[in-house]
């Protein structure tokens, strides 16, 4: 089931999330304090079942822990339907396991290859940088939300 927050942006260059899995709900506390609007889906399939619901989500960020086949499925799929044409997608590895981290340099060629705008490789956590990885995704710049060290 999805959970929205903060349904209204703040304002006209405000963007909309939709967060699948992982633990992101710094990332989803920071985005709506900066006045995003957030979704949070728990699965892949949640996220493409709400992606067919709605008109429009700027940035899909989904997170895993290395060695899960769903977020490139969800990638592949996204970026296979015209409907999904202009939604950016950034795929985080967050936590990762030793294998995952021995397997990143493949991790990362196959998210190339199926066409992610963003990909991080996260050992450790960083909400701040997650958002400006988001920030550069986008055409346009909320102007009341700077880099770190600015007005969150």
């Amino acid at each position: 089931m999805a959970e929205v927050s903060n349904p209204q942006p703040a304002d006209a260059t405000a963007f909309r999330l939709l967060l699948v899995a992982g633990d992101l709900e710094p990332l989803r506390v920071l985005a709506e304090k900066a006045g995003h609007e957030t979704v949070t889906v728990r699965t892949a399939n949640a996220g493409l079942e709400f992606l067919d619901t709605l008109d429009h989500v700027d940035v899909v960020v989904a997170s895993f822990e290395g060695g899960d086949e769903a977020p490139f499925d969800l990638l592949q799929r996204i970026k296979a339907d015209p409907k999904h044409a202009g939604v950016k997608i950034l795929l985080v590895c967050t936590n990762p396991s030793p294998q995952a981290k021995a397997m990143d340099p493949t991790s990362r060629r196959t998210v190339e290859l199926l066409g992610c705008d963003k990909y991080l490789f996260m050992p450790v956590f960083d909400v701040w940088w997650m958002m400006r990885e988001i920030e550069d995704l986008l055409p346009r710049r909320p102007a009341h939300v700077t880099r770190r060290g600015g007005a969150y």
